[in-house]
């Protein structure tokens, strides 16, 4: 590649029922195409998540809950050094819970889970595969210890470490280009977060994240992006630890050089300690 090749951000894995951020997003996903000092990336992000089932703030699921968040969100890239980037997702959400058949949904909203995280690039192969090393942590923003019964969580309340790698490699057929990338994750889940309340022992778990995409052209221009991606999160079954896989397909449409409509679409298609669900999410971003 001679450039970087974004694929749309995963937002489902920025929702507060506990999607993944693993770069990817449980991942935000970033890398490993990283950027160096003077550019960045940043992203404007509204999304939609349903979820047949709502998590309470002990980790226990609750299947008779229609739960629906919605996620106001900033994203950013920003190379700092040589091949170093800094990585930031800060989500505001409006979190509701609603039994079927009554007429009163339960409401919270607030800050959520911050992720900050550093990532280092490298080349090899020649120069013709990018990867990258990364560490993150989430940030509880948030104290839900003296959260009433029945009130949506905008978390699990507790401190994560997450630490991975990540390769791509770019690729071209006659006209048309594209790239294809792959991560591999490890999280680790403390007992440290925000307010006096206990918070239950959650699992380590495995992350990955797999995408291929393809930048369509008009004119002997490039229009945008668009990318199918696969990612999850696998830990140990014990009726409090999530784990899931979801699957996912984005897209972007050039606005200018810089700027960017982006979309996309996440199932959710197998959980464990939390629902199955849909997101959607529309975003802004900037690119430089």
């Amino acid at each position: 590649m001679t450039s970087k090749q974004r694929g749309s951000f995963n937002f489902a894995a920025s929702f507060p029922v506990g999607l993944l951020f693993f770069s990817v997003s449980g991942l935000a996903q970033a890398g490993p195409w990283v950027h160096n000092q003077g550019s960045h990336y940043t992203k404007a992000s509204y999304g939609a998540y349903v979820s047949e089932g709502a998590r309470s703030a002990t980790g226990s699921l609750d299947s008779g809950v229609e739960y629906l968040g919605q996620t106001a969100a900033l994203y950013a890239e920003v190379g700092v050094a040589t091949s170093t980037q800094l990585t930031l997702w800060l989500p505001y959400v409006v979190a509701r819970n609603q039994v079927p058949g009554t007429p009163d949904p339960y409401f919270t909203a607030g800050v959520a889970d911050a992720i900050v995280g550093v990532e280092r690039g490298a080349l090899l192969g020649g120069g013709e595969v990018p990867v990258s090393m990364r560490l993150a942590t989430k940030l509880p923003l948030y104290d839900q210890s003296e959260l009433e019964e029945g009130y949506p969580t905008l978390g699990d309340g507790q401190l994560d470490l997450q630490a991975g790698v990540s390769a791509g490699h770019g690729w071209s057929l006659g006209s048309v280009r594209g790239w294809g990338s792959t991560a591999l994750g490890y999280t680790y889940r403390s007992v440290w977060g925000f307010g006096p309340g206990p918070i239950p022992f959650y699992g380590n778990g495995l992350t990955y994240h797999a995408q291929i995409g393809l930048n369509p052209r008009w004119g002997g221009r490039e229009i945008g992006w668009l990318n199918a991606d696969a990612s999850g999160l696998a830990s140990r079954d014990d009726g409090w630890t999530k784990s899931f896989h979801q699957a996912s397909l984005g897209g972007a449409l050039r606005l200018s050089e810089t700027v960017a409509l982006e979309g996309s679409y996440t199932r959710v298609y197998a959980a464990v300690a939390m629902g199955t669900a849909h997101a959607i999410s529309l975003g802004l971003s900037h690119s430089l």
